[in-house]
């Protein structure tokens, strides 16, 4: 049976491939028919050109980034059986059992290290003359601005690997290397879906005239 993830995406792909395809012909049949026209073409020296030479600029954005850092965390997340905990809680007298206090250690090891990263990010966010601030003192846009994301993911990725590091859901190094990749495994439709989209995005910002 196939993955309705993948048939959704792939047909979306295909759509977006499709629609780039149109695209480079409309270009070329505008400047073929409309003399002096604002509208670049695609299928010129020059937009060859420009495609060939950006195609790495427009794909790699901090979109990219953040969607494979934040697949990472998601796979370190759900390999971990932190996913599972609001569902499933902690009954009553659970702690009395060895399974039970390791869930609880390793729930409070998890706590722990996010109030310490929350209290390092307020300590570089919100003190007189913060690092992390603009010239300005603006948050947004600032360092704190382009770095939140990550943070996020980093955050959730320590969290998700110590407390599978304590209960045994992640033992070891390469189970939590293993759960990343999985976490990436899991994104790729969508990895795929945005490179397409980029290219798309960015082909009508030339086509019209603007920068990349």
């Amino acid at each position: 049976m196939k993955n309705k993830k993948t048939v959704w995406s792939g047909r979306l792909f295909l759509t977006l491939c499709a629609a780039q395809l149109l695209l480079v012909i409309v270009s070329w049949m505008v400047n073929a028919t409309v003399e002096h026209t604002q509208v670049r073409s695609l299928i010129s020296s020059e937009g060859i050109r420009w495609f060939m030479g950006h195609f790495v600029e427009m794909v790699s954005t901090p979109l990219l980034a953040w969607m494979l850092l934040l697949a990472v965390a998601a796979g370190l997340f759900r390999a971990s059986g932190l996913l599972s905990l609001p569902r499933r809680g902690i009954p009553a007298g659970h702690s009395q059992n060895r399974n039970g206090y390791r869930r609880n250690i390793a729930l409070a090891a998890v706590l722990t290290e996010l109030v310490v990263i929350t209290i390092v990010m307020l300590f570089l966010t919100l003190t007189p003359n913060a690092i992390l601030r603009s010239a300005s003192g603006e948050l947004f846009p600032s360092s704190f601005s382009a770095c939140l994301v990550p943070v996020v993911a980093f955050a959730v990725s320590i969290a998700s690997c110590t407390y599978g590091g304590i209960v045994g859901t992640l033992p070891n190094i390469e189970s939590a290397y293993r759960a990343a990749c999985q976490g990436i495994a899991a994104a790729s439709p969508y990895i795929l879906l945005y490179i397409a989209a980029a290219q798309l995005y960015f082909s009508v910002v030339y086509l019209m005239g603007a920068s990349c």
